[in-house]
């Protein structure tokens, strides 16, 4: 279930929709360029909606791209103890050689 993030402004019905959308390609994995368009204009629209920094992590991570990292890291920034976050930067810092980090991360 997502988490729910308290936004400043108001969200107007296409930026739900958006989201919507954004949550209904990211499963494609042939579509994986459409969620991640999708995604960072959640991102702009709602910058505090930690879900979607961890999608468009994974997003990222899927296609070979730079910065899935980052977005795995904005995530745990704004929900420190979101599981999903926790492993992806895990997994993410595995990847890069970063060993004792990623252990220091899966056991919390």
């Amino acid at each position: 279930m997502p988490s729910v993030v308290p936004v400043v402004r108001t969200i107007d019905f296409s930026s739900v929709a958006l989201m919507k959308r954004a949550r209904a390609t990211e499963g494609n994995a042939e579509d994986f360029g459409a969620a991640e368009s999708n995604l960072r204009e959640a991102i702009r629209i709602a910058p505090a909606y930690a879900d979607a920094h961890n999608n468009l992590g994974i997003a990222l991570m899927l296609q070979g791209k730079e910065g899935s990292l980052q977005a795995f890291q904005k995530t745990l920034e704004l929900a420190p103890d979101s599981p999903d976050a926790l492993i992806n930067v895990a997994n993410a810092r595995l990847a890069s050689g970063r060993i004792d980090e990623a252990i220091s991360l899966y056991q919390r």
